[in-house]
């Protein structure tokens, strides 16, 4: 079994279950790369924002590294579950319910997982934005990027579970979105695990930050980063609000970073 079957063997028993027919996936999936990849650029980078829910990966990171693409001219493609949610078969009778994204993250992440792959095959940079989820799916992720020579930036969101359910909680009540406790305890979980995988098996450098602060906890390779990460989610401070000054800063910093690990 390759690493692209065994990542999908993992979506498909995720605690997002969903029995929707794997002909069903693959054709959604074509679909959705056919349209989503037009006008991309084929640079082979990899840029992979992870975090567990409510750690200001969309909000603060996602915004940085757009903003770096768009001065840089990088047309990448944007990989994120909530971007396939849509296409599920039930999506018209499901878009209506709070949970909405929760029942079709089984669905999305299979259908993620297979326009990841269409995507390493064909050479376009990748904003990929996602958690840790498992080792399958690193192992798939990581592979298959240094199987098709791609250059990699790792930027990690280190936020304790206290402040990043209160952000998940702020979310609900600002968008209506529910996330369920079994989704945000998952996604806590499987970072830790997912960096510890990592740091044994890749020789990959990673930045690690907070939702919190202006600059990075730490940079440097993936092997050292486990303490700081492991520490600072030990922490519950009050959040720093003000969002335009955070992103400033991270714009700042991850100019610096991308054209170094990415040019």
């Amino acid at each position: 079994m390759d690493k692209f079957d065994k990542a999908f063997k993992f979506a498909k028993r995720s605690i997002w279950q969903d029995d929707t027919p794997d002909a069903q996936v693959f054709w959604a999936a074509k679909e959705a790369f056919s349209k989503l990849k037009k006008n991309c650029t084929r640079g082979k980078r990899l840029i992979w924002l992870s975090g567990q829910s409510g750690t200001g990966k969309t909000s603060q990171l996602l915004s940085a590294s757009q903003s770096f693409c768009e001065k840089h001219k990088i047309l990448p493609l944007h990989v994120a579950v909530r971007n396939f949610a849509e296409l599920h078969p039930d999506a018209q009778n499901l878009k209506s319910l709070p949970q909405f994204r929760e029942v079709t993250n089984g669905f999305a992440l299979k259908v993620l997982i297979c326009v990841l792959k269409y995507a390493f095959e064909e050479g376009l940079d990748i904003l990929l934005e996602i958690c840790f989820l498992d080792k399958s799916f690193e192992r798939f992720v990581i592979d298959s990027a240094i199987k098709n020579d791609y250059k990699i930036s790792l930027q990690i969101m280190a936020v304790g579970r206290t402040i990043s359910d209160a952000l998940v909680f702020k979310r609900a009540k600002q968008t209506g979105r529910l996330t369920f406790a079994s989704s945000t305890a998952y996604f806590y979980k499987t970072m830790e695990s997912g960096l510890r995988w990592i740091a044994k098996r890749c020789d990959l450098r990673c930045t690690l930050w907070s939702a919190f602060d202006r600059f990075p906890i730490y940079t440097g390779p993936v092997k050292f980063a486990l303490s700081p990460f492991k520490r600072y989610r030990k922490l519950s401070r009050p959040l720093l609000l003000n969002e335009g000054r955070l992103l400033t800063a991270k714009c700042v910093v991850l100019e610096e970073l991308y054209l170094d690990e990415l040019f």
